[in-house]
């Protein structure tokens, strides 16, 4: 009986020895399939999703119907720095609300007083106005006096693609604001009758091939120096004397300086490419640096003192030769000109 019971006790020892064995393989083989948090499967996946926008939105499909946030100048309505400008604006446009959108294709604008702003896109036909003296303009037959009271010119920073410029009757306006977009892009460049003295901003204004600066009190030409892109220059109704700084706009075409003081016409010798002038009213007597601009087609000269006409005649032929107004004193050397334009003086 006793051996039996030991024969017993030793099986279930073997037993208990066997199933504790087991437990313990179990257990091991638990713990190596599910790492402890030192070492995080979740991080993994975390550091791949953050590195990877796409697999963000792969898993999220809400991602995928959300729309790109629009950017401010779209959605809300531009603020204006000058609120004479902004009322302009509105008129022209018939908005109480302006977004940029609404400015994208405009190329000219043209600002008449505290009266209109005009707008027109590339290849858009231009709203023309016919100037008064000093301080009037005319539109659609009717007449409008006095200047106006725009201060800036930030407001333009709004329109990306300006290549027309035209003011007239502000005498207000400080140049200093003209925005840098303004400065890159505007070809034509037109300031009428606002009573400006210095032009010294046109110095940074750097693709001008067109600039009209009629009726104002400009006397000092020399931020114009070197401007070679300049085909046409108008200084009519003016103070220049000078015209020695336009002696550098070596691409100039045309210039127009209808009552002025000049005298001296020296400066235009050096213009290779000068086909037009034109200098009604002013104090010229002599025209002998006219005789070597063989390029020279048009000339208006009246109202001046000239009376000798002899460096014109070795030219052929003008499409215009206008000297009246002038004692000329041996007008027959012109008689084979056709277009000759001769009234004397009497």
């Amino acid at each position: 009986m006793t051996g039996n019971l030991k024969k017993t006790s030793l099986i279930l020892m073997t037993l208990l020895l066997t199933l504790i064995f087991a437990i313990g393989c179990s257990c091991s083989t638990e713990s190596n399939q599910n790492p402890s948090t030192e070492n995080p499967v979740s991080e993994e996946s975390g550091t791949e999703n953050e590195g990877n926008e796409d697999a963000d939105a792969s898993v999220d499909p809400s991602a995928e119907d959300e729309e790109p946030a629009e950017t401010p100048s779209d959605n809300e309505p531009i603020v204006f720095e000058d609120p004479v400008f902004l009322e302009l604006l509105k008129k022209e446009l018939g908005k109480e609300e302006i977004y940029t959108s609404d400015l994208e294709k405009y190329t000219n604008i043209k600002i008449a007083a505290d009266e209109f702003i005009f707008l027109a896109a590339a290849g858009e036909t231009e709203i023309s106005i016919i100037h008064f003296n000093e301080d009037a303009f005319e539109y659609e037959d009717v007449r409008y006096e006095g200047f106006g009271t725009l201060r800036s010119l930030a407001d333009l920073k709004h329109f990306k693609n300006l290549d027309k410029l035209y003011i007239t009757l502000q005498p207000e306006i400080d140049y200093d604001t003209l925005p840098e977009n303004v400065l890159k892009t505007v070809r034509i460049f037109n300031l009428y009758q606002s009573q400006v003295e210095d032009i010294g901003f046109l110095e940074k204004f750097e693709n001008l091939i067109s600039l009209n600066l009629n009726t104002n009190k400009i006397s000092d030409l020399s931020p114009l120096k070197d401007k070679t892109a300049i085909m046409y220059l108008s200084l009519n109704w003016n103070n220049v004397e000078d015209l020695s700084p336009v002696a550098s706009l070596t691409g100039l075409k045309r210039l127009s300086a209808y009552g002025n003081k000049i005298q001296d016409l020296a400066p235009l010798s050096q213009l290779p490419s000068l086909e037009q002038i034109e200098f009604y009213q002013n104090l010229i007597k002599d025209i002998s640096p006219l005789k070597n601009i063989t390029t020279l087609i048009k000339i208006e000269l009246i109202n001046n003192q000239i009376e000798d006409v002899s460096p014109l005649e070795e030219f052929e032929s003008f499409e215009e030769l206008r000297l009246s107004g002038n004692p000329i004193t041996n007008i027959e050397l012109l008689d084979h000109i056709e277009n000759l334009e001769y009234d004397p003086v009497y």
